[in-house]
């Protein structure tokens, strides 16, 4: 899925409601349109989603609320794409359509692998690297995946073993949710013993599937036939800037594209490869300077600059302040927005 924005539910609305949040405020907290769950077909792009969450976060204050979060999630009430993993045969060809739509609904990509011993699902968050997610958003994918695995089969099953990006903040809470360990991983990662993963669902609804299917598949057809160049490549920087790996070359050879026909893909939607690495360098240095424990150093390396003063010049010339400067006008609750 090379397109950076998905479509968000109008479940939120009611999620948020349940727990006891003034939408309108955390939408200005996350620097968002108040409005936003009011108007029909909204999209967000992954720095926005991931600054919903913080300013959730911040808002509710308990560490673990995402254990109280993801039992709301009523599915017969939420996306088709998860209503059709909870009508599942099992929780095998659950994660295995969850991994297909999934994008559709978060920006989020999740690879399966069901073995003959156990099951795992890796969850890559796109948009930030791990020290940058919101801990309750790492949580709730963990906690998701345990409560499907639960809520199909009727028995309280418990996973293999549990890994998270992070530290999670009420780490005991979630342990005796899950009841396993939480180890430290790459990415977060649920492990399920292979019985366990095709025992039988209990809402288990062939034909309902057969009837969402063809529509998500639509959906996700459509969504990655609009994708254009430009925003194939910005998806591919947010991934690859804080490796290093994000000059025109290395992103064409992701794309699977020559530098030529890159340069005149976008050159056909009236950008350039320079111009979406600006934008983008631009959208993650206002998310990375709202993050207090990042130095100027650290930001710029992520951002792919090869000194911290080649990355205030920059900054500099897309706001007409410096990162230092942006940074005093955040602590002072002044919002600033790139030009």
């Amino acid at each position: 899925m090379h397109n950076p924005k998905f479509q968000i539910d109008p479940a939120w609305r009611m999620l948020m409601a349940d727990l006891g949040l003034d939408m309108r405020a955390e939408l200005e907290r996350a620097q968002l349109p108040p409005d936003l769950f009011t108007r029909d077909n909204v999209k967000l792009a992954p720095p926005e989603f991931l600054r919903l969450w913080h300013a959730m976060e911040a808002a509710i204050g308990e560490p673990a609320f995402a254990i109280d979060l993801v039992p709301r999630i009523r599915h017969e009430g939420f996306d088709p794409a998860v209503f059709a993993a909870f009508c599942s045969p099992d929780l095998n060809t659950a994660l295995q359509r969850l991994s297909r739509f999934k994008p559709l609904v978060a920006p989020v990509n999740l690879t399966v692998d069901a073995g003959p011993t156990q099951t795992s699902v890796e969850v890559q968050i796109l948009g930030a690297q791990a020290h940058l997610l919101p801990p309750a958003l790492v949580g709730a994918e963990l906690v998701f995946f345990v409560h499907l695995a639960r809520s199909g089969t009727g028995q309280r099953l418990c996973p293999r073993r549990v890994e998270s990006p992070l530290d999670l903040p009420g780490l005991q809470r979630y342990e005796e949710f899950l009841g396993t360990r939480i180890h430290r991983g790459e990415r977060a990662r649920v492990v399920f013993d292979a019985a366990d993963a095709r025992a039988p669902f209990i809402l288990r609804n062939e034909s309902m599937w057969q009837h969402f299917e063809p529509t998500l598949r639509q959906r996700l057809d459509r969504l990655q036939a609009k994708a254009s160049t430009a925003e194939r490549v910005r998806a591919c920087l947010i991934e690859r800037l804080p490796s290093g790996e994000a000059s025109m070359a290395q992103v064409a050879q992701r794309l699977l594209l020559s530098t030529r026909t890159l340069q005149r893909r976008l050159g056909d939607e009236g950008t350039s490869f320079q111009d979406v690495l600006r934008d983008v360098r631009a959208e993650l240095a206002q998310h990375y300077l709202a993050q207090p424990e990042l130095s100027g150093t650290q930001i710029a390396y992520l951002l792919g600059f090869d000194e911290p003063a080649s990355f205030s010049r920059a900054y500099r010339g897309w706001t007409g302040v410096s990162p230092e400067q942006a940074r005093g006008m955040a602590r002072s609750a002044t919002p600033h927005a790139l030009h």
